[in-house]
């Protein structure tokens, strides 16, 4: 997915409530019951299957922060 196509405001109010860390399939469950749209749930089934320490730490797998 192009970093162009992830809106990265919608993603981080997802995010920010997640409890950390956490791993790729515990933010799938996350957004799926927070019900998400769509292609939020897209952007993280690309992400690298890890753990993750942040929102930050999520982000930067899809290459929205540098």
């Amino acid at each position: 997915m192009a970093q162009s196509d992830i809106n990265v405001k919608m993603l981080q109010d997802y995010l920010k409530d997640v409890s950390y860390p956490c791993d790729k399939q515990d933010l799938l469950d996350f957004i799926e019951a927070h019900e998400a749209p769509w292609d939020v749930q897209a952007w993280l089934e690309d992400i690298p299957d890890r753990e993750y320490q942040s929102s930050g730490d999520v982000l930067r797998s899809l290459g929205t922060l540098h």
